[in-house]
Order: C-alpha cells, then structure tokens, then sequence
C-alpha cells in the first residue's frame, strides 16, 4: 500500500507522478483505478473534479512492467519505501 496526502487542488497527474517517484523503475506503465473499476484518465483534472475529495483510495494496476516484478521476486516499490511498512495487529 502507498498512501499520499494531497490537496483537493492538485490535478490527476500529480497523482500518477506521485505513484511514478515510489516506483523502483519508474518506466513501468500503470493506471490509478477508483473502487468501480474507471480508470483516471483526465490527467489536468483537480483531485476536486474528479471526485477524489476528501479521501479516495485508489487501485494500481500495471500494465507492462519487467517480469521479475510480474512474478513477485522483485516489489514495486522502492526500498525505502518497503522499509517504512509497519505490520497491524488487527486482533486487538
């Protein structure tokens, strides 16, 4: 997971450049799904305009990538990134 805070300003692209700079090869090709399966597209839209206001969460999928990230040996994300990761015990 990937979290960002934006402002309700910002445009669509910022979005997508956002996911871009956390991305181990920033050469991957990637769409940003919302939960009814659109895909954001309208790249000089505010986050307002599109609706993304005040919280969305978002879909990622790849559409062309290396095959080591395909088949999980390699993490989409860079390492620092990963190494922010915290686990929640979601029993308590």
């Amino acid at each position: 997971m990937l979290q960002g805070t934006f402002a309700a300003y910002e445009k669509v692209s910022d979005l997508y450049q956002f996911v871009k700079d956390n991305l181990v090869h920033e050469e991957i090709s990637f769409e940003l799904i919302r939960s009814g399966g659109e895909c954001l597209s309208e790249m000089n839209a505010t986050l307002a305009e599109a609706k993304l206001t005040p919280a969305s969460i978002l879909n990622f999928k790849v559409s062309q990538a290396p095959p080591a990230l395909l088949t999980g040996e390699m993490s989409f994300l860079k390492p620092e990134i990963l190494a922010l990761v915290k686990n929640v015990d979601v029993s308590k």
